[in-house]
Parts: structure tokens; C-alpha cells; sequence
């Protein structure tokens, strides 16, 4: 019974460090962290010690993901789509998905209603000053 637990457990941690994008047919994250990271930062921005910082990891591994030698890992892409980038990950990402049409109508919904609501204030103090 005990080798058969060692052998679901070793199964699990290799199975864990399976990366994102591994396979052509699944997630293609590195691709969406590769072309948001060429579109943001230039050659002379250095974009692997750019994506390093916000995916918590080396500066050679990043390097790696941009010359799409090694696929990303769940935590480094989680990292950066909690960074000031992950929104445009995000959108490569997704797509076309018919949920992530939906949350950027509803999120744009959200900023024009901040506008309205910013504008009429400003009518509103001007219309006081007069």
C-alpha cells in the first residue's frame, strides 16, 4: 500500500510542474506573455528583466519564454496577471471567449458610468460658480 501512495504521490508532483502552453493544443500563454512583453518593452528595455520583476522569477528564464524555448509556469503566469500587464495577458489569452466579450462590455459599461458621473459633477460646479 505504502509504494503505491509514494508512486500517486510522485505522479502528482511531476504532474504539477507541467507547464502552461506545454502542448501547442493547450493554453498558448507563453505566446500572449511574449507578445505583450515585445509590444511593451523595446530590445533596449531589456522585456526578460521587465518580465522577471513581475513574475517573480530569473532574468535567463524569461529569456528562455522569449525565445520560446521553455513553456511558463502556473505561478510565474499567475504573478504576472496580477501585475500591471496582466490585463493585456489576460485579453491574449481569452480571445475571443464569449465570457471575457461580456466582462470587458460590462467593465467599459463600469468606466463610462465613473465618466457620467465625473461630468455631471463638473456641470454641477460650474453651474454654481455663474
Amino acid at each position: 500500500m505504502s509504494g503505491t501512495m509514494r508512486a500517486i504521490v510522485g505522479k502528482v508532483q511531476i504532474s504539477a510542474e507541467i507547464p502552461f502552453g506545454g502542448s501547442r493544443k493547450n493554453l498558448r500563454a507563453i505566446d500572449a506573455v511574449t507578445a505583450v512583453a515585445r509590444a511593451k518593452w523595446a530590445k533596449e528595455q531589456k522585456p526578460a528583466a521587465n518580465l522577471a520583476v513581475r513574475a517573480d522569477c530569473s532574468t535567463r528564464m524569461c529569456e528562455y519564454w522569449l525565445e520560446k524555448k521553455f513553456s511558463i509556469y502556473g505561478d510565474a503566469l499567475a504573478n504576472l496577471l496580477r501585475s500591471d500587464i496582466g490585463f493585456e495577458i489576460l485579453e491574449r489569452i481569452a480571445g475571443e471567449a464569449e465570457w471575457f466579450r461580456k466582462f470587458k462590455r460590462a467593465k467599459e459599461i463600469g468606466e463610462t458610468r465613473r465618466l457620467a458621473a465625473q461630468l455631471s459633477r463638473r456641470v454641477a460646479q460650474l453651474e454654481m460658480e455663474v
